[in-house]
């Protein structure tokens, strides 16, 4: 596992001062089978260990349903989720999201609205995206082989979008080693405080 990281890249992720009160959040993004829904759960799971109140959300679920909602439809449907968890006392967010162009990532970026962000993306080789996916599909027996084309195509494009932070390779790691590295990013940056 290897974090490829520029240390200019992370500064929207630090911001000097008291940070009592201010809103944090992780997204993260990658093509299917890089990893964002496991390392969703693995990275709640550490913070709930170390007592580290958060809310986490897979904004994918927001364009599920027929018709499917456009980004822009999810984005705004994540933001009022995001008001609601705000307006409960949460101040650190989790949030997964698939996106494909910077467009896209700029959009969800936007619905997030916090004060402090940092974006990682998941990388995986097409091979092991393939993997992945043919595993998940077979036990969700759905059999979608379009989404496995999209990742193979979205391999080396979408965990280097403008706008991603830091990105971590995910082929030979855990979703528990993925986790615990962007655990320590987020402690690097001053996004566990407060």
């Amino acid at each position: 596992m290897e974090a490829l990281r520029n240390p200019d890249d992370c500064a929207r992720a630090e911001r000097a001062g008291d940070t009592e009160g201010v809103t944090a959040a992780v997204l993260l993004t990658g093509a299917p089978g890089a990893g964002k829904s496991a390392t969703l759960q693995a990275l709640a799971a550490l913070l709930t260990r170390n007592g580290i109140s958060f809310g986490a959300i897979e904004a994918e679920q927001f364009v599920r349903g027929s018709p499917r909602l456009t980004v822009e439809q999810a984005a705004e449907q994540l933001a009022a989720t995001l008001e609601l968890q705000r307006g409960a006392g949460r101040r650190l967010f989790l949030v997964a999201a698939g996106v494909e162009t910077a467009a896209e990532l700029a959009e969800i970026v936007a619905a997030i609205g916090t004060e402090q962000l940092l974006v990682v993306g998941l990388s995986a080789s097409a091979e092991t995206l393939t993997s992945r996916l043919a595993q998940r599909e077979a036990v969700q027996r759905r059999g979608d082989e379009s989404i496995t084309a999209r990742a193979r195509a979205l391999a080396a494009i979408a965990p280097r979008l403008n706008g991603i932070d830091c990105v971590i390779e995910t082929d030979n790691a855990t979703s528990a080693e993925v986790a615990n590295e962007i655990l320590t990013t987020m402690d690097g940056h001053g996004l566990l405080s407060g």
